[in-house]
């Protein structure tokens, strides 16, 4: 038996002990245990079962190298982000023309000017503003009390996600990813409830037929993967002004020209362009699946008046429910809500996409290594990096890492192929995140989504439709990033 069961099986005797504490048997079985791991030369660590602060600690002292994650200021994240739209507009246009739907040339020395260079060509600015952009997008970094680049601010996040009642009554039907018994280890898997019945379920306790499951790691999890109409309704609700009118100048004049100037109709409810992939996928995914007349709409509704009502609340585009499925497959754009103590295993993403996740309530706390650091990490699930033991795996005495601490408001972005482990330490604690394509990792990508149409079924089950418009954004993409 691997290590990790063995002290499975004693946390489970601790929860039955704290469950009962008269109760003989578990208490019997936890001293045959101890016995028994003391003589292979396991050293024991007895700890408290407080629910609310299980894990608000390392319980071991992590002695493997820990850096500071970069962080960048509000203005350095702006500038990253134009710089990323005009290499997108170059791609696609030239960065000559000036019709509404990519940069000027006024503006794109605008964004020249950035450098403080003095060039002969717009090509030569465009590749040292792509040489920018891959640079930093390479390692992680953080931007902090990152609000304002979202239109956003805490007091309309309080009113909106911060509220079970609120998304009770305006999501609570949608489905949901419930894990009663946390997702610290791989082998966690979730039960399927409404978003209304997991909410209540988190916010009281795992009670009826969840009474029954390994409850022994502490927190409750829900991941709740969010379609096409939801995610815009969200943004719809989150935004404080729908013009950019802020206190950054950089990201109104950002959003005065839609900021997603590849399709500026669509890309003004998530102003960062970096962080939409509005505008790549409607123009590959647009077909008769097109909602005009009908609609899987937020609230569930199948008819032309929910069509209608989507299209009259956004203001801006009908919706594709291709679209829709490919997110909820992939867990393209998510929700996610837990307690103290909750989070998720140390691992690296199936899909080798990057991502980014906004802190909206509570705080979490992030350990982050770089692909390079797999040598000593071994298998996914295997080591908690928060409470690493280093005589079970020696090997991660060797890593380098990032060990930092989300606040509200605090933003993280991790390139493809990173290591991450996540922890929740207050309740709740709540965060929105999303999937990126790079210069860096679309080639990957496209493997990854290859194999999965080739029924890998690592992600999703092939779907012919949504694969073979996946082979138009594949192109779309060789265009943009190559």
């Amino acid at each position: 038996m691997r290590l990790n069961q063995y002290r499975k099986a004693r946390k489970r005797f601790l929860k039955a002990i704290e469950i009962d504490p008269s109760f003989q048997i578990p208490r019997d079985n936890l001293r045959d245990l101890d016995r028994f791991l003391h003589g292979r030369g396991q050293q024991q660590h007895h700890h408290s079962r407080d629910r609310d602060n299980w894990f608000a600690a390392p319980r071991r002292q992590q002695r493997h190298n820990l850096q500071c994650m970069r962080a960048l200021s509000h203005q350095d994240f702006l500038d990253l982000n134009t710089f990323f739209n005009v290499i997108m507009n170059d791609r696609l246009h030239g960065g000559h023309e000036s019709n509404g739907t990519h940069t000027s040339e006024e503006e794109h020395m605008c964004a020249k000017d950035k450098f403080n260079k003095t060039t002969s060509t717009l090509d030569k600015e465009v590749n040292q503003m792509r040489s920018y952009v891959q640079a930093i997008l390479r390692s992680p970094f953080i931007v902090r009390d990152s609000y304002a680049l979202f239109h956003t601010t805490a007091q309309r996040v309080s009113s909106v996600i911060i509220n079970d009642s609120f998304l009770t009554a305006h999501y609570g039907h949608h489905t949901a990813d419930f894990y009663p018994h946390n997702m610290v280890e791989e082998d966690s898997h979730p039960y399927l409830l409404s978003l209304e019945h997991a909410l209540d379920q988190l916010l009281t306790y795992p009670k009826e037929i969840y009474m029954h499951v390994d409850a022994s790691e502490p927190g409750t999890y829900i991941q709740w993967n969010v379609n096409e109409a939801v995610w815009i309704d969200l943004w719809d609700r989150l935004q404080t002004t729908s013009t950019g009118s802020n206190s950054s100048s950089m990201l109104a004049s950002l959003d005065s020209r839609g900021s997603g100037t590849l399709d500026t109709s669509r890309d003004r409810f998530l102003p960062l362009t970096l962080f939409s992939s509005d505008s790549w996928i409607q123009s590959c995914f647009h077909s008769s699946s097109v909602v005009s007349e009908r609609s899987m709409d937020i609230d569930g509704r199948d008819d032309a008046a929910a069509a209608s009502a989507n299209a009259h609340r956004s203001g801006r585009h009908n919706l594709n429910t291709d679209i829709s499925t490919f997110y909820l497959q992939t867990h393209w754009q998510m929700l996610l809500i837990g307690e103290s103590g909750a989070g998720m295993f140390n691992h690296q993403d199936t899909l080798r996409s990057s991502s980014w996740q906004l802190q909206l309530k509570g705080r979490k706390r992030w350990h982050v290594c770089g692909p390079d650091q797999s040598q000593f990490l071994y298998r996914a699930g295997d080591v908690d990096m928060f409470d690493p033991d280093y005589e079970a795996y020696p090997l991660v005495l060797n890593a380098t890492c990032y060990d930092e601490v989300l606040e509200p408001g605090d933003m993280i972005y991790y390139p493809h192929a990173y290591w991450h482990q996540t922890l929740n330490l207050d309740t709740p604690t709540i965060s929105i995140t999303g999937t990126i394509v790079t210069p860096s990792n679309y080639r990957l990508l496209m493997e990854d989504l290859k194999s999965e149409c080739g029924g890998k079924r690592r992600v999703f089950v092939p779907d012919e439709r949504i694969c073979s418009k996946l082979e138009r954004c594949f192109l779309l993409w060789e265009q943009l990033y190559s």
